[in-house]
C-alpha cells in the first residue's frame, strides 16, 4: 500500500478516473471531472456506462461498457508511455464484477510505473432509503476487491455499515470501522454523510481518520426545494477530496475544503432551483469555498 503523498503544487497532476458517464446531468465522470479541473488537476476519463441519463431518473438508456474498453485504454497509456505520469486512479460507480475486476487490474499496472499512485475508491453501492443499488455481485466484489488495495476510500453511511456488516448508529462505532479499514492498509476514510444518534437535528456529519488522528464536521444541510440528495453529490465529495489530497492538504484540511465545497455547491443549487446540482455556476467555489467549516479532531 501507498500513502498519500505531497506531490509538488506546480507540476500539473494526472487522474484516471474510471467511472460512469452520463449524457444528461451530473454522476460519475460527468460530475467528477470539472471540480479537480477547477482544483488544477488533468482529468484522464474511462467510461464504464454511458448512459442518457442517471438511473435516479427511473427511464435512462444506454449500454455498459465491455471492461475490454478498461484493458485496452490503459494499454494505450502504457505503449504511449503516458501511464507514468498518472498520480492517482479514481473509481466509482462499478457496472458489474467483471468491470470491477478489469479496475483492479488497472490499478495494478498503473502502481507498476509509478509506486506512488494513489487509488481512491468511491464505494458506490447505494444509500438510505433506496439500499443497495447496484448489480448483483458486485457489492461483494467492492468490499473484498477494491477496498482492500484502496489509499482512500469515501462511503456514504449505509455504504460503511456495508463493508463494515453492521449498523454504524453511533460515532464511536463509526470510528472503529474507520481504525478497521486503516489496519488493513487503506491511508485516509472518509465517511461521507453520517447521520448517528448524537448528530444535531438539521445538521449533517463528515468522519475522516487517518493513522495521525481522527476527525469530524458537522455542517447545516442545505434545503433547495427539490430534494435533500442529489445524484452524483458523492462522485463531487470524493473528486475534490481526492484533488485537496493531490495538492498536499492534510486529512483534516481536506475534510474541510471538500465539505464546504458540496455545500456551497448545494446552496448555489438551492438559489437556481435546479434538479440537478449547479455545477457551472457554482464552479468558483469548489477551489474557494466561501464559507469554510472546521473539522474537531476526536
Amino acid at each position: 500500500m501507498t500513502s498519500p503523498h505531497n506531490h509538488s503544487n506546480t507540476s500539473r497532476q494526472h487522474v484516471l478516473s474510471i467511472q460512469s458517464h452520463v449524457v444528461w446531468g451530473h454522476a460519475g465522470n460527468s460530475a467528477s471531472t470539472l471540480p479537480m479541473q477547477r482544483m488544477g488537476i488533468n482529468v484522464n476519463p474511462i467510461h464504464t456506462v454511458h448512459f442518457s441519463n442517471h438511473t435516479g431518473y427511473g427511464h435512462f438508456l444506454g449500454e455498459i461498457m465491455p471492461p475490454s474498453l478498461i484493458t485496452d485504454s490503459v494499454q494505450g497509456l502504457e505503449d504511449n508511455g503516458f501511464i507514468h505520469n498518472v498520480n492517482a486512479v479514481l473509481s466509482g460507480y462499478t457496472a458489474s464484477p467483471l468491470v470491477g475486476e478489469t479496475i483492479a487490474n488497472a490499478v495494478q499496472k498503473v502502481r507498476k510505473h509509478n509506486a506512488s499512485v494513489i487509488y481512491c475508491c468511491d464505494p458506490v453501492l447505494g444509500d438510505v432509503g433506496r439500499g443497495i443499488y447496484v448489480r448483483d455481485g458486485v457489492a461483494d466484489m467492492v468490499k473484498y476487491t477494491l477496498v482492500p488495495i484502496a489509499d482512500i476510500i469515501t462511503p456514504n453511511h449505509f455504504e460503511a455499515e456495508f463493508l463494515a456488516g453492521h449498523a454504524l448508529d453511533n460515532v464511536e462505532k463509526a470510528l472503529q470501522f474507520c481504525d478497521s479499514i486503516i489496519a488493513n492498509g487503506t491511508s485516509r476514510v472518509v465517511i461521507t454523510s453520517f447521520e448517528g444518534g448524537s448528530t444535531p437535528s438539521g445538521t449533517i456529519q463528515c468522519i475522516a481518520a487517518d493513522k495521525h488522528g481522527k476527525y469530524i464536521l458537522t455542517k447545516p444541510k442545505v434545503t433547495t426545494g427539490y430534494k435533500e440528495n442529489f445524484t452524483g453529490s458523492g462522485d463531487i465529495f470524493t473528486s475534490i477530496f481526492l484533488a485537496s489530497t493531490l495538492r498536499g492538504k492534510t486529512t483534516a484540511e481536506a475534510l474541510e475544503h471538500t465539505a464546504s465545497a458540496v455545500h456551497a455547491i448545494y446552496e448555489v443549487t438551492a438559489k437556481s432551483g435546479n434538479h440537478e446540482l449547479d455545477l457551472i455556476a457554482a464552479q468558483d467555489h469548489i477551489p474557494h469555498p466561501p464559507t469554510i467549516f472546521s473539522a474537531e479532531k476526536l
